[in-house]
């Protein structure tokens, strides 16, 4: 997940809309991988689509 780290926060807060979007609970281990390693405020996005899929 490091590849991401770096990208435009734009382009990543679209990408995780989507993931939420989708109900999936597949995508559940890849958040909780790149949660550990991105920005604080991207974190924190993660988090939320995280709970959002528990849900």
């Amino acid at each position: 997940m490091n590849y991401l780290k770096d990208k435009n926060r734009e382009l990543i807060l679209m990408l995780l809309d989507k993931v939420e979007a989708t109900d999936d609970t597949k995508y559940l281990p890849i958040l909780e991988s790149w949660e550990l390693i991105d920005y604080k405020k991207v974190r924190e996005r993660i988090r939320e689509v995280i709970n959002h899929l528990k849900q």
